[in-house]
This record gives structure tokens, sequence and C-alpha cells, in this order.
């Protein structure tokens, strides 16, 4: 699962749920999101599955309005 948060963790777009054969390779893309920058990954963007769920979480940050 490829889940999108900002830095609070709030969901700031759809999941994307992946599902394989164990072994069989897995790759998990950034979205652009308008009004967010992304920051920082956590987990392994790339891999194989296995039989535990694995979640790449793609963290960003709010851009400033500008005013």
């Amino acid at each position: 699962t490829a889940k999108y948060v900002d830095e609070n963790g709030n969901p700031i777009a759809d999941d994307v749920v992946s599902s394989g054969n164990v072994g069989d390779p897995y790759s998990t893309t950034q979205k652009d999101v308008p009004g967010y920058t992304f920051k920082e990954v956590q987990g392994n963007p790339t891999g194989s599955f296995t039989d535990q769920d694995q979640t790449v979480t793609y963290v960003y940050t709010k851009d400033p309005v500008a005013g």
C-alpha cells in the first residue's frame, strides 16, 4: 500500500494498493499533489511482495499560501 500524507500524517491523496504473488517485484510512485511539495518517502518504494502487508508512505509539506 502506498500512502500519501502531510507532515501531520493526514491523507492528502488516495492510497494506491498493489497486490501480487510472493516474490514478485513491486514499485510505488510518487504523486504530484497540488498545493504540496514532496518531502520524503518512508519504507521501500520498490521491492518484492512478501506474505506480510507492506506500506510505503510518501510525506509532503503543505505549500505556503500566497496571500
